[in-house]
């Protein structure tokens, strides 16, 4: 099953080795080893902690942008399902609900 897995506080290959970069490789490893096939659908990073709106808005346009484009993908390359890592207030999934309301598709969420 083709799995589209989004960690919108720090992506599995962020830059800076967190405990949250490491859950999130080792649960697109484990979805991965369950016969699936995961892919990391973003690499945006939807935290914004300062309360600053106008970047809150331009991270929310860039999901907006994302999602389309994953939306537009050819049928055989789209998602079955959507499985979100860490959602907090500060980092928001901009991308996943609209994916799964366009494409029809379950919309998974972990912690």
């Amino acid at each position: 099953m083709n799995i589209a897995f989004y960690a919108p506080l720090k992506a599995p290959v962020h830059e800076t080795p967190s405990g949250d970069r490491r859950m999130a490789g080792l649960l697109l490893a484990a979805l991965g080893r369950a016969g699936h096939k995961p892919y990391m659908a973003s690499r945006l990073r939807s935290y914004e902690g300062a309360g600053d709106a106008a970047r809150q808005a331009e991270i929310r346009a860039s999901g907006a942008a994302e999602a389309a484009a994953l939306i537009s993908l050819p049928e055989d390359q789209r998602p079955e399902i959507w499985f979100t890592y860490h959602l907090y207030h500060k980092a928001p999934d901009w991308i996943g609900p609209a994916v799964c309301a366009a494409l029809k598709i379950p919309y998974l969420v972990a912690e």
